[in-house]
């Protein structure tokens, strides 16, 4: 994804992602990997502090029960600095019924919705999960 960005900016809460994005960093092109950030923060501390601020497309992957209710009021809300540059959203829904539940909440709020797809991401298993590409 980096190669198509001006910058890309990565959060997550979990320790171990920031040790999993230090090692694909490093495995890029000097040019690239400068243009690469990791922030050791939660979705709506990241939005909170201006992470998103200035970015064109946003990518959230939330757990099962769906996105923080103050992260869906910021994607939700008219104007706000920390989200207000970003035209695409995608949403990458473990949770089918959160998916189901907020989907009509953003296209109430001016997103609508490019493309859907489902993927199997964990062979073996009858788990699907969903990829959704909202436009503003």
């Amino acid at each position: 994804v980096v190669h198509r960005c001006r910058e890309l900016r990565c959060s997550d809460e979990n320790p171990n992602s920031m040790r999993a994005f230090e090692l694909a960093r490093h495995s890029l092109p000097d040019e690239l990997a400068e243009r690469a950030f990791f922030a050791p923060l939660a979705a709506v501390e990241a939005l909170r502090k201006g992470e998103a601020a200035g970015a064109d497309v946003l990518i959230v992957d939330p757990p099962r029960k769906g996105l923080d209710a103050e992260v869906m009021a910021l994607l939700c809300a008219e104007v706000d600095e920390r989200v207000a540059s970003v035209k695409t959203l995608i949403y990458v829904s473990c949770g089918f019924e959160a998916l189901r539940r907020e989907l009509p909440l953003l296209m109430e709020a001016g997103w609508t919705v490019e493309t859907s797809q489902g993927h199997v991401l964990f062979p073996g298993s009858d788990h699907l999960e969903t990829l959704v590409v909202f436009r503003r």
